[in-house]
């Protein structure tokens, strides 16, 4: 369960609404916020479904090619969405919103 202060965040970072929740504070007030957290978790474990199937491909082949396997693997984990959806939830973490370096950016 998210706590109030990381709901506050989402808020003030400009999620758009897609499911309001209501958070009873440490205060003893509630806190309503809207957010659209679902839809991201969905894209980072979709991806790393994905990602660890194809793992689990070049473990169990016999022809193994683990370049090709990686070029895959940034397919994957590389798509404009997923890395989308690992900033947004970056974003929550940090307080200061600090920039990371991110595999799209890194490549």
């Amino acid at each position: 369960m998210p706590t109030p202060t990381l709901l506050l965040r989402m808020a003030n970072r400009g999620w758009k609404p897609k499911a309001r929740l209501r958070v009873l504070s440490s205060r003893g007030t509630c806190v309503e916020c809207e957010c659209v957290m679902k839809d991201e978790l969905t894209t980072i474990l979709d991806a790393m479904r994905a990602a660890q199937a194809e793992l689990a491909d070049y473990l169990v082949s016999a022809d193994r090619n683990a370049e090709l396997t990686i070029a895959k693997l940034v397919g994957i984990l590389d798509r404009r969405e997923v890395v989308r959806a690992m900033r947004s939830l970056r974003a929550l973490e940090r307080p200061g919103g600090v920039p990371q370096t991110t595999l799209a950016e890194a490549s």
